[in-house]
């Protein structure tokens, strides 16, 4: 069923076209990089409020309140633009374990974002520091492992 999918996505016209365009296929690509550093560095500032090692002029619930818009797009471009991607050669990437484990680790990453800023909005400042903090690592490991696993589909 995903294969079948994957293969329909790259016999769209915007699959051919991204399969056929080499312009169009290095303007997304570094859009979505953009996207991808953009939302690793709210990915960091949340991190970094969470561990109470930065942001020190606003709470950690200001910092996640704040960034949560930034994050909606840039995880939006991110995501758009990665579809426009597989659309350009689906089988390489239905095939490709980087590219699963890339997956893994951004859906993973943003269900801990997701839980992490609901958590530091709600939360008494003062309460679970230890949990934030280790939160707050494990999110920065996920995100490190989305760009990494990424790095890895361009090199096979």
């Amino acid at each position: 069923m995903m294969r079948q999918l994957f293969l329909w996505l790259g016999h769209t016209p915007v699959g051919l076209y991204m399969r056929d365009s080499t312009h169009g296929f290095a303007a997304v690509e570094a859009v979505h990089l953009l996207g991808l550093a953009l939302l690793g560095g709210v990915v960091l500032l949340l991190s970094l409020g969470a561990l109470r090692v930065a942001l020190a002029a606003q709470t950690p619930a200001a910092t996640a309140r704040g960034l949560y818009p930034v994050f909606l797009a840039a995880l939006t471009v991110m995501l758009v633009t990665g579809v426009l991607l597989v659309a350009s050669k689906p089988l390489r990437y239905f095939l490709s374990d980087p590219f699963r484990w890339k997956i893994a680790f951004l859906a993973a990453g943003v269900g801990l974002y997701l839980y992490l800023s609901r958590r530091l909005t709600r939360a008494d400042p003062a309460a679970n520091l230890r949990t934030d903090r280790a939160l707050a690592v494990f999110l920065l490991i996920l995100w490190l492992g989305v760009g990494l696993a990424g790095r890895f589909i361009g090199l096979l």
